[in-house]
């Protein structure tokens, strides 16, 4: 955050208000590239306009007051009193106006930011004296009322106490007159009273006229103050002008001094050097369409490389988006494979449910059958022993059979195709992997030969 309360404005808005206040010396150019003697002048305008104080002329008053001390003074001490005296009066006139930090350095090697803070201030200030400056009118204005009113009461008062001055003079004896004042004394009827009306009257009459002699004098001050701004404007610019001269001046007098043998020689090894690197020029114009050419050259190569690089990179995508179906193909293969399995395992459950469904239905019987084991024990223990040797060696054995044939010949037969067909497919990939990094690898000796070849042409 800004430890200032102004805000801090652009140069040009800065030398727009200046010009406005009568500053005609503000100038951009100036302003972003400061000197010493320009801020200490525009510094001492500024002064003079706001606080009425010019550091010359109390300098001056200080010489004098003490002429035997500052006789034997050179310029540079009388040019530091100058800076010393101004820089006071700077520091407090900034300081009533927001800056706390103004320093000598200011004066003497202004930095172009601290100058447009500075003049930031001072048109915040001049800003704030407009604007205030119709509050002061109006209370001028009535001020300039009630003196008029107070001026009439003041001559009311005179008159009435001439008056009494009167009364008194003739109510009391002379002997007690040593106790009037001198003005009493003076004034001893009313033709004395009148003339001194008269007298007064004619002196507002003078004080009008001076008025308006003082209201033309400041009108000719102000035109005297824009002549004298105009008139410094146009000599700092014939200065900086009469500069300039001096400083071309000097650089032709090494010119006009100078011996013409001794540049005519300098311009004979300057047309030589000329010549030399005309020719040096040449060869390396030479060299660089040469270099142009196998550029262009090599650029065809790189495109025509990049073209076989894309091929073989849509070759190479094309192999593995096939490596990625095999995969999937595989993939699927065990996923069909699993299944089988659970249907296998599925068909093998619903076959014991049902053989545990006859088996019920054999143990019904068996119930039916001890029923009747009284009476054909002999004949049951027969049948029973037949029916399950039938069992074991018919039914199971058929069962079992049937089992070992579903697994051979249904999942065996088909997981042999199918590992015979990946087989396949996989052997056929790898000759077709090997057929392309052949390819690749004559390839890229076909191009480095062809490399070496524009290289050691280019070398040539």
């Amino acid at each position: 955050m800004s430890r200032y309360t102004f805000p801090i404005l652009d140069i040009p808005e800065i030398v727009l208000t200046l010009h406005k206040c009568d500053f005609a010396m503000a100038n951009e150019v100036n302003i972003r590239r400061p000197t010493s003697e320009y801020i200490i002048t525009l510094y001492k305008q500024i002064i003079e306009s706001y606080m009425g104080l010019s550091a010359d002329h109390l300098l001056t008053l200080g010489v004098n007051a003490n002429k035997e001390s500052v006789t034997n003074d050179n310029n540079d001490e009388h040019n530091v009193l100058n800076v010393l005296v101004l820089n006071k009066i700077c520091f407090k006139f900034f300081l009533n106006i927001g800056v706390t930090d103004f320093n000598i350095m200011d004066l003497y090697k202004p930095d172009h930011l601290r100058v447009q803070r500075l003049l930031s201030a001072v048109v915040n200030f001049a800003r704030f004296r407009v604007e205030k400056m119709e509050d002061c009118t109006d209370i001028i204005e009535k001020s300039g009322v009630l003196l008029d009113e107070l001026t009439s009461t003041f001559h009311k008062f005179n008159y009435l106490q001439n008056i009494k001055n009167q009364y008194v003079i003739k109510s009391h004896p002379s002997n007690e007159l040593d106790n009037v004042s001198p003005f009493v004394d003076s004034i001893n009827n009313e033709e004395e009273l009148k003339r001194l009306d008269s007298e007064n009257a004619a002196l507002e009459i003078e004080l009008k006229k001076l008025t308006a002699v003082q209201e033309q004098l400041k009108n000719n001050y102000d035109n005297y103050k824009r002549t004298k701004n105009d008139l410094f404007t146009g000599l700092e610019s014939v200065n900086f002008k009469y500069i300039e001269l001096e400083s071309e001046k000097k650089k032709l007098e090494k010119f006009t001094n100078a011996n013409i043998v001794d540049i005519n020689r300098k311009i004979d090894d300057v047309k030589s050097q000329i010549k030399i690197y005309d020719e040096k020029l040449i060869s390396l114009q030479e060299k660089q369409n040469n270099v142009k050419v196998a550029v262009t050259s090599l650029q065809h190569i790189i495109e025509e490389l990049y073209d076989i690089i894309r091929l073989l990179s849509t070759d190479l995508e094309q192999k593995n988006r096939d490596e990625q179906d095999l995969l999937n193909f595989q993939k699927q293969l065990k996923l069909r494979n699993e299944k089988l399995e659970v249907l296998l395992k599925s068909n093998i459950s619903y076959k014991l449910k049902l053989l545990n469904n006859q088996l019920e239905a054999q143990n019904e019987k068996l119930l039916d059958l001890k029923k009747q084991h009284d009476r054909e024990t002999l004949e049951n223990d027969s049948t029973i022993t037949n029916l399950k040797r039938k069992y074991n060696e018919e039914t199971l054995k058929e069962f079992k059979e049937g089992e070992k044939n579903i697994q051979e010949n249904l999942i065996n037969i088909e997981l042999k195709n199918i590992e015979l067909e990946i087989e396949e497919m996989q052997n056929n990939y790898k000759i077709e992997i090997n057929e392309i990094e052949n390819q690749y690898s004559l390839l890229v000796t076909h191009i480095n030969n062809y490399m070496e070849k524009m290289l050691n042409k280019m070398q040539i």
